[in-house]
């Protein structure tokens, strides 16, 4: 459809300017929904209750760049907008908007348009960009990105939270056992790799080969003179299948090469050397559009993801915070790596460009034989076993926004203020009763200067507690069934109270006087404090405010977030 733009709009910078045409929505909260007129409230959009229009607009950029939110339909008043996950492939995604008002006694109605697919995300300082959206927040982290999305530069540390839980959507015996790596793209190219053969398939016929090359081993020595023998796990790069070679077992000096082939017939194109650049053999390869970088992981020590540029020259090495031994395939799926490792229990472990691991595995798969390649499609990852065995693997639907934290705690620094607000979506891992473990903690490092919100065993039930003004419990009593999902917030004002919500409902209050924490110092804290009370749980969405924010609002996270297509309205124009 044609909309006619204001020229005052047009005028906006390219960044932020709306086109000419677009494809619009209108997104309408009902009167009644929320308790009372809320101002700059952060709106979430699930794209999950679009309409089938919205995800087959031929302008939509897969990275939801090209969005905008407006205030009305003549689009003349953009609104700041934060699009925190976007998967064209599984229709599903999640954005926020900053509403001038969400009114009580009247319907609110704001609009999304799918602009020119040139335009590209306004910058997050952007009078319409992502810290916009937060300006009244001092931390929020909306996973499965784990970036303060204020803008606000405090330090963050703890674990990082595993992006994804996954789980197996298919198990496939490949043609002739190839056991050495899997590449795919997203065109439907599945090509598995052996020590010495390559075979191309085409989503879903997995039993056809459809191209093959019996040596490129043999191809690469008559190219290079060499006596490599061995391929390693590869990765497609547009229509290239790029393939470390080298000898097995390994020789000093030793030789190795980047081989690079065509997707469609596998004919070797051309070669790198490699010997010797890296001080070690790399055992598979990825590569990170955005720096224009393959990275290679090692066998042998594990201690190390090597760097290289597509002319093959060499960039350094990140060093991992802890060695995985024994990694045979590495895949970039987006924000980290995932290393595919020959060890007890077949683990898969999230990696960071900064050497970052989580050392909880995100997946260990279950069938005999070890592990050795993998590979993302940008929709299902695929690992190849020592058999020739190959699983394929999905974002868990249920747990597709949550990140979890296994026995560790994720936190950010902060100058903390005499009154605030927090909250947190949780799923809990734990069976009722069987633990003491907090959730949310405001944390200056002494029991002495810390609140948390926290399942108290014993009583079992939920509360708030801090050492000078004791427990404030929820009343009546709310103890979650095991693995339960539910909704926790509270706040202190720092002189006359605190209140405690359980999704969404004020479940205690008491007339509390302290000021906690008191330090110059403190940590926004999840999954625990600083003196422990650690266990395992999903979060979803968690936020600290250094104000006291009403009821209503509490009352509208919940309900947002947790049935968002009750909570408005979508409608395409």
């Amino acid at each position: 459809m044609m909309l006619n733009i204001p020229s005052a709009v047009l005028k906006r910078r390219k960044q932020t300017q709306p086109p000419v045409s677009a494809s619009l929505f209108s997104v309408t909260v009902p009167a009644g929904t929320v308790g009372s007129d809320l101002s700059g409230y952060p709106l979430m959009l699930d794209f999950g209750t679009f309409p089938a229009s919205f995800w087959s607009s031929p302008n939509l950029r897969s990275d939801g760049g090209n969005l905008r939110a407006f205030a009305d339909q003549a689009m003349t008043t953009p609104l700041p907008l934060d699009v925190t996950a976007f998967y064209p492939s599984l229709q599903r995604g999640r954005a926020f908007v900053r509403v001038p008002t969400l009114g009580a006694s009247q319907a609110t109605t704001i609009f999304l348009a799918i602009t020119d697919p040139a335009n590209t995300a306004p910058a997050v300082t952007d009078p319409i960009g992502r810290n916009a959206v937060w300006a009244d927040y001092e931390v929020v982290w909306v996973f499965p990105q784990t970036v303060n999305r204020t803008g606000k530069t405090y330090t963050q540390g703890g674990t990082t939270p595993s992006w994804h839980a996954w789980k197996r959507d298919l198990y496939h015996e490949f043609p002739g056992n190839p056991h050495q790596g899997i590449a795919v793209d997203g065109a439907g190219n599945i090509i598995t790799i052996d020590t010495n053969y390559l075979r191309r398939h085409v989503w879903p016929n997995l039993t056809t080969v459809v191209a093959s090359n019996a040596d490129p081993c043999g191809a690469v020595r008559t190219a290079t003179g060499s006596t490599v023998d061995h391929l390693c796990d590869g990765t497609i790069i547009g229509d290239e299948l790029w393939v470390p070679v080298n000898n097995y077992p390994a020789q000093s000096p030793y030789q190795e090469y980047l081989a690079v082939f065509d997707v469609a017939t596998l004919a070797l194109k051309r070669t790198y050397n490699l010997s010797g650049l890296a001080g070690e053999q790399i055992s598979g390869i990825t590569y990170v559009p955005g720096q224009a970088r393959l990275y290679g992981c090692n066998y042998e020590t594990g201690q190390r993801l090597h760097k290289y540029d597509l002319n093959g020259t060499y960039h350094g090495a990140v060093t991992l915070s802890a060695a995985q031994i024994n990694a045979q395939g590495i895949t970039w799926i987006g924000d980290r790596f995932i290393l595919s490792c020959d060890q007890s229990g077949n683990p898969l472990y999230e990696v960071w460009t900064d050497g970052t691991v989580n050392t909880t595995p995100v997946y260990n798969r279950p069938t005999t034989g070890t592990n050795e390649g993998v590979a993302w499609d940008g929709t299902y990852l695929w690992i190849m076993d020592g058999d020739g065995d190959a699983e394929r693997l999905m974002i868990d639907p249920a747990r597709h926004d949550w990140a979890r934290l296994h026995y560790a705690t994720f936190w950010a620094e902060l100058a903390p203020a005499a009154q605030w607000s927090m909250g947190a979506e949780v799923w809990w891992q734990h069976p009722a009763g069987d633990l003491q473990q907090a959730f949310l903690s405001y944390d200056g490092g002494a029991s002495s200067n810390m609140e948390h919100l926290i399942y108290d065993e014993g009583p079992d039930k939920l509360g708030m507690w801090n050492s000078s003004d004791g427990w404030l419990y929820t009343s009546p009593a709310v103890n979650p069934a095991g693995y339960e999902k539910f909704a926790i917030a509270g706040w202190h004002d720092g002189t006359n109270g605190r209140k405690l919500f359980v999704n969404g409902t004020v479940t205690g209050f008491d007339s509390a006087t302290a000021v906690r924490p008191n330090t110059a110092s403190a940590k926004f804290r999840l999954n625990g404090h600083s003196l422990g009370q650690v266990g395992e749980a999903y979060y979803q969405y968690a936020w600290l405010r250094h104000d006291i924010v009403p009821d209503a609002w509490i009352a509208a996270v919940h309900d947002n977030m947790q049935a968002p297509g009750a909570f408005y309205s979508v409608s395409a124009i």
